[in-house]
């Protein structure tokens, strides 16, 4: 019998020391032991002082200061028997002779093996000389050469990796079996013959289960997996003509809910991991490109378009979907606690494409896209007739009689024209372009890629505008010879360059179809507000972006690998609004706002972000063992910078601020910092029984001194129930993973300073002229941390080989410290102070994936995924809320997204508003007649893909679903039925005689208090629920023998549609968006990619 003695073999002392103290002594171990040495010399000389050390543990001591193993027979050496060795720089073939010459043992150097036996051994000798060097190449299916394959010799702990060139070298007998493993990939056996070049090919695993997985700080697989992630890959995101990489995520992940605010391009998207977790924080989620935090928050000084508005610009339009590889969501305590303060509303992981090498030089790749955008949903207005006709019935249930005052739409306009204004404003349609072109060249240690985008966009709108995009990535990658130091480094630069209009749809979408917005002069009609007048007001945003990263690896040893990431990113914003005088009323030209006016605005945003880390990764027991150890440095400044300009005599000097007749500016600044350490101890043992655990230590400057450290804490766990051996016998369950997790993460999301005292200069006083400053904010030094603790379970389950996968997920996140302005006493002076609240809001939600194979054949496939979130949220407490500026907006058991309202109805005998008195004071008051109309928290959303397969053929199309309640449009139209507005055409089923059981009362010209209170009331609360054909996919690779022919390795042509289809009863332009400004857009386009 034989054995080999490695330091992964050692058993003995571990059980008797807890967790930390092995992590400690494996750090201090190879710390102080690590030697470096030529491992490939055959003479490697050892600095070694030890006394009394056991043969036992030098062999163990050796092999951490040297590449080589022992091999041994059971009986033949002594391992208890102790030496002193006193050694520096003697070889180590010195060192064994001394040691076992006189012992009647001789050894053998088998490449990075030892062989041991008895002198005049002749069963060791056959042994010895059975034993031969069996080297090869390990690739893909694709002829890629794979870096860091496991070559395992079956039954043994003896193996290498590969290396960055897919090259092995083993030591093994006849017979023996070998095993290559790699994560993502099936394995592959070999038996072992006189065969010494065994070159092996290993294809992709088939099971979703073991694709690679992005997490925080590392890889690992759904299999293995202990927190609560999703992923989707690039194939889903590129199958998407979206400009933000984020809206190719909408309804693909369960948990995950994305909101396009409008279809301006460049515009905001609202994202949400299971819920509202924060009152008075952000509930953004943290994004992090390739290891390096990357800020989401829109950096506009200003934005006035829509209602609400819609004007910011997203930063992550800077990153080109094309370069990107794959996007994780994090969404438990196990996968966002090592993220700390900024885990609480869950982590994106965005993951860019590394060089993929065609192994023939130079690799070109080609991709251009064009289609078409426009509004894919508009609201059925009423036609001139139907206007008109409404209209004089409002005058005649009012008794008076119209005229060119007060009706000049029925004695003056044209009563033929029939103006669509949705039509007219934003009813066009959008061409676009999008081109990339990339190349990638080296070798596996040294490759370097260049990819361009230009994305041209036109406009919906009646007018010359357009948006821009171009960015440029580069990516340049090295290995060393002896596969230790790995650096790769990449810089991402972009301009986004939006030209839009600077005015606000919202008050002018429903003009009445019957107006002329001009004169018979040609000049602008001002008889109302014009609707076309926004149009000639400009609205410009330019960004530019520079995302760079550096990323150091150097192995130590074979366990232990340090690491380094600098991160570099510059956002710059300069936005532009003019108001000329044609989009302006001439009669309030004598009023500073009613005069040709500019604002300029300025944003510099500069991150700096260094994270050192180290990391260990060896075989203890029958369990791999795996521990991170880090820190983050974090420095981000920005500059802010506004400009009112007022009062000019003239549109031509709207471009020189100095030509202004009065103008202000408004500067300030911000400088947030963070610093963070960080621990991860993660335990496999035997592909069974997983265990992952982490903790951080955040400091943030936006917290008071008192409190500006925090301590955050996770613990995840995983039982795969299918590997015990009670589950062997049977075919249908091939899978089965119980995990859970428990922790806590915080919210540093709040505005800077925050626990300073605030004061204001105040330029007179008592109407005398003087600066004086006057203390507007109180300090609070103890101001801290928001937490979220976090509890979550799941089931995951396999059946037929993986063929169908089943996850069922539920979650539960609790909020506490909610960092809001605590009312004060009005004797202070201040209304409120910046303080963590003892309000705990509460968020549950079960979370049901579906993934099946449901035909795969070798010409055709078929592929379904399916998921849905069930949600809810509550605000379980709030201390004295009733003494709150909240009062009127939460209530205790409810969600903090409930909407209060009146309960408003149509009188069935008079037909006018009626307003409930709840409490029957005789008065209708905000405070008390107002209750819960429901919760604008989705009940539940969820998405079905299918994707099927034929040949060269490829289709796949998305549907989305939500499940939602809010307000409709008429929430906002300050104009009653019967007025001088248009609607849409469920008005015209309004009360018309007594008894009528209808939610439209009589129209009338006039408006009373009823009417306004009946805005936001129960008659407006409307089901917003919808489903939506969110994207169509149909793609033809061409065959293979046409492309070659031409010179070409692949090619294929596309189409892609985006919001195809929506289906709902909302009343509004479109539930998704729920504005009047112009909604998701439909997208149609073709494309074709080639690579060279």
């Amino acid at each position: 019998m034989k054995k080999c003695i490695t330091h992964r073999c050692r058993s003995l002392l571990w059980p008797k020391m807890n967790l930390s103290m092995r992590f400690s002594i494996l750090f201090i171990f190879v710390a102080i032991f690590q030697i470096q040495a030529n491992s490939y010399s055959q003479d490697v000389k050892i600095t070694l002082h030890e006394k009394q050390i056991s043969i036992l543990d030098f062999f163990e001591k050796v092999e951490t200061i040297t590449p080589y193993s022992f091999l041994y027979r059971v009986g033949d050496i002594d391992l208890n028997r102790r030496v002193n060795v006193s050694v520096d720089q003697i070889s180590l073939e010195k060192i064994l002779s001394s040691l076992f010459t006189t012992e009647g043992i001789i050894y053998k150097v088998l490449d990075k093996q030892i062989v041991f036996s008895k002198k005049n051994e002749t069963l060791v000798a056959k042994e010895v000389v059975e034993q031969q060097t069996v080297s090869g190449i390990v690739s893909s299916q694709k002829g890629e050469p794979l870096f860091g394959v496991t070559v395992l010799i079956e039954g043994t702990r003896r193996g290498v990796s590969t290396d960055i060139d897919g090259k092995y070298t083993i030591v093994a007998e006849p017979g023996e079996v070998l095993v290559f493993n790699m994560l993502g990939f099936e394995k592959a056996y070999h038996t072992v013959t006189d065969q010494q070049v065994v070159n092996i090919s290993l294809k992709e695993q088939t099971s979703e289960l073991d694709e690679v997985m992005v997490v925080a700080y590392g890889e690992t697989s759904k299999r293995f997996n202990t927190g609560a992630v999703n992923q989707i890959n690039a194939e889903t995101i590129e199958e998407q003509p979206v400009n933000n990489p984020i809206l190719a995520l909408q309804g693909a992940a369960p948990g995950l809910f994305i909101t396009q605010e409008a279809g301006r391009p460049g515009g905001n998207v609202t994202v949400r991991i299971r819920g509202e977790n924060s009152i008075g924080s952000s509930n953004r989620p943290l994004y992090v490109i390739d290891g390096i935090p990357y800020s989401d928050e829109p950096m506009n000084q200003f934005s006035y378009i829509g209602f609400p508005t819609k004007g910011n610009q997203s930063p992550l339009n800077s990153i080109n979907p094309a370069d990107i590889e794959s996007i994780s969501i994090l969404k438990d305590a196990d996968a966002t606690a090592i993220y700390g303060s900024r885990g609480a509303n869950g982590v994106i992981l965005i993951t860019t494409k590394h060089n993929k090498l065609s192994g023939k030089g130079l690799s070109v790749n080609v991709n251009v896209l064009t289609g078409v955008k426009e509004v894919g949903h508009m609201m059925d207005l009423l036609s001139t007739p139907e206007y008109l006709a409404l209209r004089r019935q409002a005058f005649e249930n009012d008794g008076v009689v119209p005229d060119n005052s007060n009706a000049p739409d029925l004695t003056l306009w044209d009563q033929n024209l029939d103006m669509n204004w949705q039509e007219h404003l934003f009813g066009g349609t959008a061409n676009f372009v999008n081109a990339q072109a990339g190349i990638s060249t080296g070798t596996a240690r040294n490759s370097f890629s260049l990819n361009t985008s230009y994305n041209q966009e036109g406009t919906i709108y009646p007018g010359d505008f357009s948006y821009q995009r171009f960015s440029i990535r580069s990516r340049y990658s090295y290995q060393s010879q002896d596969d230790r130091f790995r650096l790769n480094l990449q810089a991402n630069y972009s301009t986004d360059d939006n030209n839009s209009f600077g005015g606000n749809f919202a008050s002018v979408l429903l003009t009445p179809p019957n107006f002329n917005p001009y004169n018979e002069d040609g000049s602008l009609n001002w008889t109302i507000t014009n609707p076309i007048a926004p149009l000639n007001a400009s609205y410009v945003n330019k960004t530019n972006t520079l995302f760079a990263d550096l990323n150091l690896a150097y192995e130590i040893s074979d366990y232990i690998t340090a690491k380094v990431l600098v991160g570099y990113n510059i956002n710059n914003l300069d936005q532009q609004n003019k108001n000329p005088s044609t989009s302006l009323n001439p009669a309030y030209a004598n009023y500073s706002w009613g005069s040709p006016n500019v604002q300029q605005g300025d944003t510099k945003r500069q991150t700096l972000n260094i994270e050192p880390q180290l990391t260990y990764k060896n075989q203890i027991g029958n369990g791999v063992f795996s521990a991170l150890l880090g820190g983050t440095l974090m420095k981000r400044t920005q500059d802010n910078q506004t400009i009112d300009a007022n009062n000019y005599s003239s549109d031509l000097f709207l471009d020189n601020i100095g030509a202004a007749g009065s103008y202000s500016i408004f500067v300030s600044n911000i400088d947030y910092r963070y610093l963070s350490g960080f621990l991860r101890l993660n335990y496999n043992w035997n592909d069974k029984y997983l265990f992952n655990a982490s903790v951080r230590r955040d400091g943030s400057s936006r917290f008071g001194p008192n409190n500006q450290y925090g301590n955050f804490a996770a613990l995840g766990a995983a039982w795969i129930f299918s590997e015990e051996k009670f589950f062997k016998d049977q075919s249908v369950l091939s899978f089965g993973k119980l995990r859970a997790s428990y922790g806590s993460t915080g919210n540093d999301g709040i505005g800077d300073y925050g626990y300073y005292q605030l004061w204001t200069a105040t330029s007179s006083i008592n109407n005398e002229s003087s600066t004086v400053l006057t203390p507007t904010a109180l300090a609070n030094l103890d101001y801290s941390w928001e937490k979220v603790l976090k509890f979550d379970v799941a089931l995951e389950l396999g059946f037929l080989k993986d063929r169908i996968l089943l996850n069922a997920n539920y979650y539960r996140n609790s909020t506490k410290d909610q960092l809001v302005g605590l009312p004060l006493p009005s004797q202070t002076g201040f209304t409120s102070v910046n303080a963590n609240l003892p309000a705990l809001i509460r968020n549950t939600g079960v979370e049901l994936s579906l993934n099946t194979r449901n035909i795969n054949s070798e010409t055709f496939s078929w592929n379904t995924d399916f998921n849905i979130t069930f949600q809810k949220n509550e605000l379980v407490s709030f201390d004295d809320l009733e003494a709150s500026t909240y009062a009127n907006t939460y209530e205790v058991g409810s969600s903090i997204l409930s909407q209060k309202g009146y309960l408003a109805s149509v009188d069935p005998e008079t037909g006018t508003y009626t307003i409930q008195d709840l409490n029957n004071d005789g008065q209708i008051t905000y405070a008390d007649d107002r209750k819960i109309l429901g919760d604008r928290l989705p009940k539940f959303y969820g998405g079905l893909q299918n994707n099927f397969t034929y040949k060269n053929w490829n289709l796949g199309f998305l549907f989305q679903f939500v499940k939602q309640e809010d307000y409709n449009y008429l929430n906002t139209v300050y104009d009653a039925v019967g007025n001088r507005s248009n609607f849409e055409e469920s008005v015209l089923n309004y009360w018309k005689q007594p008894g009528d059981q209808v939610s439209v009362p009589k129209p009338s010209t006039a408006t009373s208090n009823a009417f306004f209170n009946s805005l936001s009331s129960s008659l407006h609360w409307d089901d917003a629920s919808y489903i939506k054909l969110r994207n169509v996919n149909l793609s033809y690779n061409l065959p293979a023998t046409w492309v070659n022919q031409v010179g070409m390795q692949n090619a294929r042509v596309y189409f892609q549609g985006q919001n195809l289809l929506t289906i709902t009863s909302y009343k509004g332009l479109d539930p998704e968006s729920k504005s009047t400004f112009a909604p998701p857009l439909r997208i149609v386009s073709l494309g074709v990619q080639t690579n060279f």
